[in-house]
Protein backbone atom coordinates (compact mmCIF):
# COMPACT_ATOMS: atom_id res chain seq x y z
CA UNK A 1 0.00 0.00 0.00
CA UNK A 2 1.53 3.28 -1.11
CA UNK A 3 0.10 5.23 1.85
CA UNK A 4 1.66 2.87 4.42
CA UNK A 5 4.98 2.95 2.58
CA UNK A 6 4.86 6.75 2.51
CA UNK A 7 4.31 6.92 6.28
CA UNK A 8 7.30 4.66 6.95
CA UNK A 9 9.54 6.53 4.49
CA UNK A 10 8.65 9.93 5.98
CA UNK A 11 9.28 8.66 9.51
CA UNK A 12 12.67 7.25 8.49
CA UNK A 13 13.56 10.41 6.54
CA UNK A 14 13.99 8.44 3.31
CA UNK A 15 12.64 8.35 -0.23
CA UNK A 16 12.20 5.35 -2.53
CA UNK A 17 15.41 6.41 -4.30
CA UNK A 18 17.36 5.95 -1.03
CA UNK A 19 16.38 2.29 -0.66
CA UNK A 20 18.53 -0.69 -1.54
CA UNK A 21 15.54 -2.97 -0.92
CA UNK A 22 12.19 -3.06 0.84
CA UNK A 23 9.46 -5.49 1.84
CA UNK A 24 5.81 -4.78 2.55
CA UNK A 25 3.41 -7.39 3.90
CA UNK A 26 -0.18 -7.18 5.09
CA UNK A 27 -1.16 -9.61 7.83
CA UNK A 28 -3.40 -9.98 10.86
CA UNK A 29 -1.92 -9.29 14.27
CA UNK A 30 -4.10 -9.46 17.39
CA UNK A 31 -7.24 -9.46 15.20
CA UNK A 32 -6.40 -6.29 13.25
CA UNK A 33 -4.79 -5.79 9.84
CA UNK A 34 -1.19 -4.62 10.08
CA UNK A 35 1.37 -3.64 7.44
CA UNK A 36 4.87 -4.90 8.21
CA UNK A 37 7.46 -2.86 6.34
CA UNK A 38 11.21 -3.39 6.15
CA UNK A 39 13.43 -0.74 4.56
CA UNK A 40 17.16 -1.12 3.84
CA UNK A 41 19.33 1.88 3.00
CA UNK A 42 23.12 1.66 3.02
CA UNK A 43 24.02 0.22 6.43
CA UNK A 44 20.67 0.88 8.14
CA UNK A 45 17.60 -1.32 8.35
CA UNK A 46 14.23 0.01 9.45
CA UNK A 47 11.28 -2.13 10.56
CA UNK A 48 7.75 -0.81 10.97
CA UNK A 49 4.36 -2.21 11.88
CA UNK A 50 1.52 0.12 10.87
CA UNK A 51 -2.19 -0.30 11.61
CA UNK A 52 -3.83 -0.68 8.20
CA UNK A 53 -7.02 1.10 9.26
CA UNK A 54 -5.43 4.47 10.09
CA UNK A 55 -1.64 4.30 9.49
CA UNK A 56 -0.69 4.47 13.17
CA UNK A 57 2.88 3.29 13.77
CA UNK A 58 2.67 0.37 16.20
CA UNK A 59 6.35 -0.63 16.08
CA UNK A 60 9.51 1.14 14.92
CA UNK A 61 13.02 -0.34 15.01
CA UNK A 62 16.30 0.75 13.46
CA UNK A 63 19.33 -1.52 13.16
CA UNK A 64 22.80 -1.08 11.71
CA UNK A 65 24.48 -3.78 9.62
Amino acid sequence: DAQAMGIALRDAGLSMDDLDRYELELHTKRSELVYSIELKSDTKEYEYDLRAADGTILKRETDFD
